[in-house]
């Protein structure tokens, strides 16, 4: 299954990811397929580390500005296999 080897592929070797860039970035390539009244889902996939690394607020906006565009967020944090608690 796709999502499977998909999974298997992530190497988790960032220590955190600019959210708000991502989503940025996301929502100007779904800006440029984009069709008349058509809602889009961008699904991000993270292991949570570093999400507010930007701060809570620039997340925020970024979520807002998404939504504005059509482009709703889900964003799926999955945990390290490898990282022990």
């Amino acid at each position: 299954m796709f999502i499977f080897r998909l999974m298997g592929k992530l190497t988790f070797e960032q220590k955190q990811t600019n959210v708000p860039e991502a989503i940025d970035l996301g929502v100007a390539i779904f800006s440029g397929n984009r069709r008349p009244n058509a809602a889009q889902l961008m699904l991000m996939v993270s292991d949570g580390r570093g999400v507010f690394s930007k701060g809570v607020e620039l997340v925020q906006q970024a979520v807002r500005r998404a939504l504005t565009h059509g482009v709703f967020l889900v964003f799926l944090v999955i945990d390290n296999p490898s990282e022990v608690s």
